[in-house]
């Protein structure tokens, strides 16, 4: 049997055989399962608000939750608005025209949709639409912690196309669905101290409420309903990040531990997208002193280490004041992660040709900074007295007092690794992958699935010795 904290067992009662839901108006009658609810944090923190109308077309049920059970309060389907705010330490919930209705809301109560059918309650807090209902409490910023309390499913349905585009195939798209709520479970009580189970943000996974519902991926979470992936019958956490640039990588070369499913694969069906970056020395620095250094002059920047499949391991940036190791994700969370996408990188002292060539099967495309135009496998060419000339596409060479790049050098794409040390003032970067490189690339999954695999093939793809299963019913 599958084993699970004490939260996780409490709010993953989808999975569980006995009701979990105890409404005392509104029975749950023909329902599939019962259903496991998140608290997903809206405003907190920095983000808190004094004050906050909700809204519903079916009115609100208060229901209080103990220990993953709710039971209804008091019925409140009168009010198809209702203003919350903060007042010193309580939450005071008023009618519209100020009456009202609790002056302390408590941790543990929920204003849900009054709507009969579980799948039409929606609540709209603030100019947005959510499922099922929301909490409160009252955040140590003196503001107002606006939660949204959404079941698992529903919560999965707008994951979903935020982290993946729904025109994926569909077999990519049940990857995600799997993987996206392995990661929801595995990390409830992320944010607990501010009390909630994870934010809406990329810091656990975005999430927007209703507006990113598509059939599609709806479809996708519905085929996978309550599947995770396990591992020696524990719960795991479903890491995916977007483009692996032919490797993924090994956990403890990205963060610290070493997680026996969290294993580098060479990754055969990542597509050949590059990406290129420069920084200036004076950007460098500011960077570095952004996270917490103090380099000084920077006078060198070099590849410290790699790792086998040959990612950096380390860049060393000598200042004046002080040689800085960046190791590991430091790599790109010192310097920006939108700006080294991966560290899957070459670097130099000079910046790449203005033109590369890629060719491909269908023959090559030339790439500038302002993207790429393709082309047939024979070129004409078309001198400046208007002579024209033909030439198969493999025979191409641009050539600038030496040559710069040629189609035959270039017909399998890959990217070159050099371990350059740049002391000028600028360091160019061109790279391949993007994201931590842990888990699954969603671009090779939709790879994969193009090529007729089923979304099981491609999770255990990429995770080792994973199962695919019920969580109550993994090793049993």
């Amino acid at each position: 049997m599958i084993s699970f904290s004490k939260n996780q067992k409490l709010l993953i009662a989808i999975l569980a055989a006995a009701s979990i839901l105890i409404f005392q108006r509104v029975p749950i009658l023909g329902a599939a399962a019962p259903e496991a609810f998140l608290r997903i944090g809206l405003f907190y923190n920095t983000t808190s608000i004094p004050q906050i109308r909700i809204e519903s077309a079916e009115g609100f049920l208060l229901m209080q939750e103990v220990e993953g059970q709710l039971s209804e309060i008091r019925s409140l389907e009168e009010y198809t608005a209702l203003d919350v705010s903060r007042s010193g330490a309580a939450v005071v919930v008023k009618d519209p025209q100020g009456v009202l209705i609790s002056n302390d809301l408590a941790d543990e109560t929920v204003l849900m949709s009054g709507a009969d059918d579980l799948d039409e309650r929606y609540v709209s807090i603030g100019s947005k639409v959510y499922r099922d209902g929301v909490c409160f409490g009252a955040d140590p910023t003196s503001g107002l912690t606006v939660i949204n309390y959404v079941s698992l499913e529903h919560y999965l349905r707008d994951v979903l196309s935020r982290e993946m585009s729904p025109g994926y195939p569909a077999e990519a798209l049940k990857a995600q669905a799997v993987t996206a709520r392995s990661y929801a479970l595995d990390n409830l009580g992320k944010h607990s101290r501010y009390g909630f189970d994870l934010c809406s943000s990329t810091c656990c996974q975005m999430y927007t409420g209703t507006d990113a519902e598509y059939p599609q991926t709806d479809e996708a979470c519905l085929a996978t309903r309550g599947e995770i992936l396990a591992y020696d019958g524990k719960l795991v956490a479903g890491y995916y990040f977007a483009y692996s640039g032919g490797y993924t990588q090994n956990s403890e070369d990205v963060w610290t531990s070493s997680v026996d499913y969290l294993r580098s694969v060479q990754d055969g069906f990542a597509p050949d997208y590059f990406w290129t970056a420069q920084l200036s020395f004076s950007e460098i620095r500011a960077k570095l002193e952004a996270a917490g250094y103090d380099p000084g002059t920077i006078l060198s920047v070099r590849v410290g280490s790699r790792l086998a499949n040959a990612s950096v391991a380390a860049l060393i940036v000598e200042g004046s004041k002080e040689t800085v190791t960046l190791s590991k994700e430091r790599v790109r969370t010192a310097l920006g992660a939108s700006t080294i996408r991966s560290v899957r990188f070459s670097m130099g002292g000079q910046p790449e040709p203005a033109i590369d060539i890629d060719r491909g099967q269908s023959g090559i495309a030339l790439w500038s900074a302002t993207g790429a135009a393709a082309a047939a496998e024979t070129l004409t060419l078309q001198n400046a007295s208007g002579e024209a000339s033909s030439l198969p596409a493999t025979d191409l060479v641009i050539w600038d007092g030496h040559q710069l790049v040629s189609t035959s050098a270039l017909s399998e794409t890959q990217i070159t690794f050099t371990d350059d040390i740049v002391t000028g003032g600028t360091v160019y970067f061109k790279g391949m992958g993007y994201g931590h490189g842990v888990g699954m690339p969603q671009t090779s999954a939709r790879e994969m699935a193009n090529q007729g695999y089923g979304y099981q093939d491609i999770l255990r793809y990429y995770y080792t010795d994973i199962e695919i299963c019920q969580a109550n019913e993994c090793n049993e």
